[in-house]
């Protein structure tokens, strides 16, 4: 039987955090999409 990592807590818990940052960085303005919205995602 194969590892899940799905079932990780922790797995869950990044998730979450990388899609509230592209939320955030989204309403970056455009002249930062090549500079700290790329770094931050």
């Amino acid at each position: 039987m194969a590892f899940r990592f799905e079932s990780l807590k922790i797995w869950h818990r990044a998730r979450a955090y990388a899609t509230s940052i592209y939320k955030v960085t989204g309403r970056f303005p455009r002249r930062e999409d090549y500079g700290l919205t790329s770094q931050l995602n």
